[in-house]
């Protein structure tokens, strides 16, 4: 298993329910992803810089099920 990003829900994040909320998960998916493309692809912002490769979000897809 691969560990990409570990953080905290507080408890201002949530709703009456106790759930976080979809505005502050989703940035935590976000900077989560920096962490998966170092692991998986080696990039780093410095590759970045020195015009290698980058990336761009395409889409996202939230399904909620019960």
């Amino acid at each position: 298993m691969l560990v990409v990003n570990k953080g905290i829900a507080q408890p201002w994040e949530c709703d009456v329910m106790g759930h976080q909320t979809t505005r502050f998960y989703v940035a935590m998916f976000d900077d989560a992803s920096y962490n998966f493309l170092y692991e998986v692809f080696g990039w780093t912002i410095s590759a970045h810089e020195h015009g290698r490769y980058g990336w761009a979000d395409v889409r996202h897809v939230i399904e909620y099920q019960a």
